[in-house]
């Protein structure tokens, strides 16, 4: 956590430098684009029911990347309506020595929904609070290898309502290009999975303390361009 917290120091740092630099402008576009990428943090807790080798691997999978693209329109000086995709992936391969097995497993949510901003453009920065409402989707999968073939892969998936909420904060670079820093948090439950081994398909009811926690923190720099 301390690495990706010095970098994010050092990138507010850059962009504050470069914003004194920026010339000027008289008007902009009410339509922009917005993307980044960077660090994701799940928040959510890994079951209690997982034992050994199993809960030390979901326990070392809850980093990852997340990046995000979000296209909005201005429709006034405070109010902005847009969407937003953010997608966070991780994955490790594990080695069984023991049992001679490697296993290959990756992780993936993503979001994609409506969004709301709130923003206070200024002339040389813009600060920027939005939340959004939408679909929230999860996949999994393992896969499990003797002897560098591939002997088992079981892939997990699921979706439900899904809820994103974030500030950023920005510097004008160029009359029509910004650049600062986001940070989000991206929530959602699963109650229900679906898995699927070779040929078998198989649908997990999920209750209580059993559901699936997808929530992940996410910290990035951002580029906005202005249309």
């Amino acid at each position: 956590m301390k690495p990706a917290l010095s970098l994010f120091t050092t990138i507010l740092l850059t962009f504050t430098c470069l914003a004194q630099e920026a010339p000027q402008t008289q008007e902009r576009s009410k339509f922009s684009i917005s993307a980044g990428a960077g660090f994701g943090f799940r928040t959510a807790k890994v079951s209690s029911s997982l034992e050994g080798q199993v809960y030390k691997d979901e326990k070392s999978m809850l980093s990852g990347i997340s990046f995000f693209i979000a296209p909005r329109y201005q429709l006034n000086n405070s109010y902005s309506i847009g969407v937003t995709y953010r997608q966070f992936s991780t994955s490790k391969s594990s080695n069984y020595i023991p049992f001679k097995l490697d296993a290959n497993q990756k992780r993936n949510i993503y979001y994609i929904g409506p969004s709301l901003h709130y923003h206070d453009i200024q002339d040389y920065a813009e600060l920027n609070m939005f939340m959004s409402m939408g679909y929230i989707g999860y996949f999994g999968e393992i896969e499990i290898e003797i002897d560098n073939e591939v002997y088992r892969t079981t892939k997990r998936t699921g979706a439900n309502l899904g809820l994103e909420i974030g500030i950023e904060y920005l510097w004008r670079i160029a009359p029509n290009f910004y650049a600062g820093a986001s940070l989000g948090y991206t929530l959602g439950t699963l109650s229900e999975i679906k898995q699927k081994t070779e040929s078998e398909t198989q649908t997990i009811k999920l209750g209580g303390d059993e559901r699936e926690g997808l929530q992940f923190l996410n910290l990035s720099p951002l580029i906005r361009l202005y249309l």
